[in-house]
């Protein structure tokens, strides 16, 4: 997606956006507040409303790692154990 528009770090900002996804359903699912999330998350207010609004260019991977464990989910990363050509390596996200 973001490699198709020949964007630097392409890889990271699909990462972000998929864990931006996530984190704005688990917020919606749960049926939170920002000012909730805020509280649960030690973010203001106004980066939660960034955060679902998907503002990508606020957050870093690690930060919104961050925010998923505060919100109360595992994150697991996995290396594949089968190894493949260079150019056909890359990153899921996946959610369980």
């Amino acid at each position: 997606m973001f490699d198709a528009l020949g964007l630097p770090d392409a890889d990271e900002l699909l990462w972000k956006a998929q864990l931006m996804k996530e984190i704005a359903a688990i917020i919606k699912n749960a049926k939170l507040t920002q000012t909730q999330v805020a509280a649960m998350t030690n973010l203001n207010q106004s980066e939660i409303s960034r955060l679902v609004n998907g503002n990508i260019a606020v957050f870093s991977v690690e930060r919104l790692l961050k925010v998923l464990n505060r919100l109360g989910h595992r994150v697991e990363l996995r290396v594949g154990a089968q190894q493949v050509k260079a150019d056909e390596a890359q990153t899921i996200v996946c959610v369980a």
